[in-house]
């Protein structure tokens, strides 16, 4: 027996006392409140040393330290008992610390050393960790290996095409998950951009980095995704561009109104990029009526949401074009009713600007595309209803053919796969996206989903890993794909500043070095 003031024991190496209850002690390992007893005279260390031995802790290791410094040497006659016997037998979990630091090193090791990772499954590598340590159980290769990619073809001003090919997966260090990415190659595209070319190139940076790629984000080109379905490997379609080809559908097909007012805005920029003379005076009435000296901005066909900023940007010069048109004349103007119709075209397709805003973070995963799309539809109803209504103007038929398109692109993949909710988040979450489509208010509160005990990938702790293994597993897996290939573009715009105009004789090898360094080297925060 002894008092929580007399802490001669080697237990509390592990546990401390309670500050608002002495007769209660937590466990430092897993924080586990264990009792001392019901009172200062009955205190004991017991079920303390018993709760060590669950934790695989050496007792009489522990017990013989204490005993040596407190005896003077004089040996322990303690003698184990049979829990501590099959205890330290027991192998290690996975989250057992010396299996952590063993794994640790072990992918240090590896990278370190440029070993290909069926090391971990070479005979003579497990007889050996057997003899150092019996109690550690060797990771297999997709322990370390569960990894996603995305791909990208992109021309430079050299006329040389390059292939992009980034991996993603998820660090779980001391408890906490961090979405993490390299770029593993991006290589001159040599010859015709066929399948099979491209398969090639896939499936030589596998063999080179020995690593087998669960799912590939891709864009919608009809060479990449033929690659990814003959070499069997799962595709995903960037949805940041899947919602691009839906707004730009609309744009052509839904309306002969939409189609013909988008076209006299895009003649209305032109005049004044091609008119420094035009574009003066614009300068000159945006002082005289205290607006913005914004520059028109044209759209792009291959830009994401570039009509939307077209029409914003339009909209925020109107007086300036109206006042421009009335004094001079020399552009073709929006009639009233058109610009009527631009200002409802641009509450919708900002809704699309912050969707693919959303999924082109850093954060985000597939895990956002369901919601996203699910939102999307339910937004374009509510547009619907505002038409009908007379809030919106004339703009019913491109709604339609918006939500038409969402439904197609975005459909059940298989017979029996049933429909996803009407909301997956509530608009209680505390993230601070007010307008964000994926945390969105829902249709009735029976359809709220708490978000706060909604399991997210950076708010599984380890208590979920231990309560939930199977679904922290799979997140592990699944979540650390992205939903778009968002990430391949920005590699080519830092592509785009080392090939420049002034920088134009590189070698294509020496482009994929620069290109693999500045990306990976601050990731890893030159920690290498």
């Amino acid at each position: 027996r002894m008092s929580s003031t007399s802490k001669s024991s080697f237990v509390w190496k592990y546990f401390e006392v309670m500050e608002t209850d002495t007769s209660t002690t937590v466990c430092n390992l897993c924080n586990v409140l264990i009792s001392q007893g019901k009172s200062v005279a009955t205190y004991t260390t017991s079920s303390m040393i018993k709760h060590l031995l669950l934790k695989t802790i050496d007792v009489r290791k522990q017990e013989s330290g204490v005993a040596t410094q407190s005896n003077c040497g004089k040996r322990p006659t303690a003698q184990q008992t049979i829990e501590g016997m099959f205890a330290n037998k027991k192998c290690f979990s996975t989250t057992h610390p010396a299996a952590q630091k063993i794994t640790k090193l072990i992918c240090e090791m590896v990278a370190a050393n440029f070993l290909p990772l069926f090391v971990v499954e070479n005979e003579g590598f497990r007889r050996l960790i057997t003899e150092l340590q019996p109690r550690y159980n060797i990771p297999s290769r997709k322990y370390v290996t569960e990894t996603h990619g995305t791909t990208d073809i992109w021309t430079s001003i050299q006329n040389i095409a390059y292939m992009s090919l980034m991996i993603y997966f998820v660090s779980y260090d001391k408890g906490n998950l961090r979405l993490l990415s390299y770029v593993l190659s991006c290589n001159e595209l040599e010859g015709s951009h066929t399948a099979q070319h491209i398969l090639e190139e896939i499936k030589l940076q596998e063999a080179l980095w020995d690593i087998q790629l669960r799912y590939m984000v891709s864009d919608n080109a009809a060479n990449v995704v033929k690659a990814l379905r003959d070499g069997e490997i799962k595709g995903v379609r960037c949805m940041a561009h899947t919602i691009n080809l839906v707004v730009h559908h609309a744009l052509k097909n839904s309306q002969r109104t939409v189609n013909d007012t988008v076209a006299v805005a895009h003649r209305i920029v032109t005049h004044f990029h091609h008119s420094p003379r035009a574009c003066g005076m614009l300068k000159s009435v945006q002082t005289d009526l205290n607006l913005p000296k914004h520059k028109l901005i044209q759209d792009v066909p291959t830009r994401w949401n570039s009509t939307f900023f077209m029409l914003e940007r339009l909209l925020e010069q109107k007086p300036a074009i109206n006042q421009l048109y009335q004094t001079h004349g020399e552009f073709q103007n929006l009639s009233f009713n058109e610009w009527k119709l631009v200002d409802s075209l641009t509450i919708v397709l900002k809704m699309f600007d912050k969707a693919t805003c959303e999924l082109s973070g850093e954060a985000a995963t597939i895990s956002h595309i369901l919601p996203i799309k699910v939102n999307l539809v339910r937004k374009l109803k509510k547009f619907e209803h505002e038409n009908a209504e007379g809030r919106l103007f004339g703009i019913g038929t491109f709604i339609s053919v918006l939500k038409e398109q969402l439904q197609h692109r975005f459909s059940k993949p298989h017979r029996g796969v049933p429909e996803a909710k009407n909301c997956y988040l509530s608009s209680t979450d505390d993230s601070g996206n007010e307008d964000s489509i994926l945390f969105d208010c829902p249709l009735s509160d029976d359809q709220i989903v708490d978000t706060e005990t909604t399991p997210r990938l950076e708010q599984m702790s380890p208590r979920v890993r231990a309560d939930c293994p199977t679904l922290f597993s799979l997140a592990l897996s699944l979540l650390s794909c992205p939903p778009t290939s968002v990430s391949s573009k920005r590699l080519f715009s830092s592509l785009g500043v080392i090939v420049s105009p002034l920088c134009n004789r590189l070698k294509p090898k020496n482009v994929e070095v620069l290109t693999f360094l500045h990306y990976n080297l601050q990731n890893l925060n030159f920690l290498y």
